[in-house]
């Protein structure tokens, strides 16, 4: 369990560094450019983000949970190739069609080329996640998120120019990947995929298209579910902010979207929690071991409860003052706003632990109508609490849809596990299962 724990401990340093650098970016873009350079800047990114989350066909968690090493990391890297190639036309359509006259269209393209190597760069991290080498996640995400505060910061101080300041942004994220990444990949001796050099890289990948091509399908297959899975996660994240600003305006908005940053920290941490013990969930489940499965799944929702609990109880006695110093008084009376975008971080926790449960035994389709009841729910109660509530009804709708997508996934993970209960009692080979 000391290993978890480190690598856990590890993935969480690795993603509050890269998160509290990434609030530095727009930090500098709001004290050195205008509020309309931020606007561009997060324009482009709620564009991006849906794109990008189904692109992503999160082959990182598929390759996590490959504990009988079905699949090689060509076979990912091939189909990535194929995703991205999707999301870029997607990009160049949508950006000409609706925003070639707005000024965001520059912006948009640049930026979907940082994502795009960001998105080579997970395949990587899937690789070492599987083989529970969180320590080099956690430096290369740290270096990450300190190299672009730092370009980004230089270059928009000189030239006060958005597109510029991504695109030093774009080049620093592929030497990244090229002189750090991809060096540590050929260190890595355990594995059976070793990198030598870019012509080496490509020819494996082409390989896989002619001669795996049944694999690239199955885990196409996988994949597009889970990329629609996590486009819903995004679309139910971004609903309440989309019926505050309709119902109470950009001001309102503005508060809100400033309470739920703060909720950031315990989201790395489920994250860094759930990803670490990804593997080891799948391993269980490999090995028939039922008791070690659910063993490992209770406890990472008892870890989860307990931080942002912690969180819970400090703006419950500081939040006033947190919010004055972080912010300015005028945000010091939206506490109680603070206190429930916290009550539904603690729900989101439970939930995002039976969701990666799920998606240890590879449930993947049945999580899509799980979302969509979610996202009703939230939507719903986001629009009939707001009007009458303000701002706290649309962080009790966030309570409300975490906690529907928690009781959808206990019902489910139940369902699933009783239907598999062959496979833990070992009467079943769970690779063919």
């Amino acid at each position: 369990m000391s290993k978890i724990k480190t690598n856990s401990s590890f993935l969480f340093i690795g993603n509050l560094v890269y998160a509290v650098c990434q609030w530095g970016m727009l930090v500098v873009y709001a004290k050195l450019g205008s509020p309309e350079v931020v606007g561009q800047f997060s324009l482009a990114s709620a564009i991006l983000v849906p794109m990008v989350m189904f692109a992503n066909l999160q082959l990182r968690a598929i390759q996590a949970t490959d504990a009988a090493d079905k699949y090689s990391l060509d076979d990912f890297m091939a189909i990535r190739m194929v995703s991205l190639g999707i999301f870029f036309c997607l990009v160049a359509v949508v950006g000409v069609l609706f925003y070639r006259e707005n000024g965001v269209l520059p912006v948009l393209f640049v930026l979907a080329l940082a994502k795009g190597i960001e998105a080579l760069n997970d395949v990587l991290y899937g690789y070492f996640q599987k083989h529970e080498r969180m320590g080099f996640i956690a430096r290369s995400m740290a270096i990450k998120g300190v190299s672009s505060l730092a370009i980004v910061a230089v270059i928009f101080h000189i030239s006060k120019n958005l597109s510029l300041s991504l695109a030093a942004l774009t080049l620093v994220w592929l030497g990244r990947m090229l002189f750090f990444d991809f060096p540590a990949l050929a260190r890595f001796e355990s594995g059976r995929y070793i990198y030598h050099g870019a012509g080496n890289f490509l020819g494996r990948i082409l390989k896989s298209y002619v001669d795996r091509k049944v694999f690239l399908k199955e885990i196409l297959a996988n994949g597009a579910c889970l990329g629609m899975v996590m486009g819903l996660i995004s679309l139910n994240t971004s609903t309440p902010r989309y019926i505050v600003d309709r119902l109470l305006g950009s001001r309102d908005l503005g508060f809100f979207a400033a309470m739920a940053y703060t909720s950031v920290a315990i989201y790395m941490f489920v994250v860094a929690v759930g990803q670490a013990t990804l593997p080891r969930l799948a391993r269980h489940f490999i090995d028939g071991d039922k008791a070690g499965f659910l063993k490992v799944l209770f406890r990472n929702i008892i870890v989860v409860v307990i931080y942002g609990s912690a969180g819970l109880v400090v703006v419950s006695f500081f939040g006033q003052k947190l919010l004055s110093i972080a912010y300015t008084k005028d945000y010091a009376a939206y506490n109680s706003v603070l206190i429930l975008i916290l009550l539904s971080s603690v729900v989101f926790s439970v939930a995002s632990m039976l969701g990666y449960a799920l998606t240890a035994i590879k449930c993947y389709v049945e999580q899509i109508p799980v979302f969509l009841a979610v996202i009703l729910v939230n939507a719903a109660l986001c629009y009939f609490l707001t009007p009458r509530f303000g701002l706290e009804g649309a962080a009790w709708g966030m309570v409300g849809g975490y906690a529907t997508q928690a009781v959808l996934s206990i019902f489910l993970l139940s369902r699933k596990m009783s239907g598999i209960r062959d496979v833990f009692k070992g009467n079943i080979d769970p690779a063919t299962h």
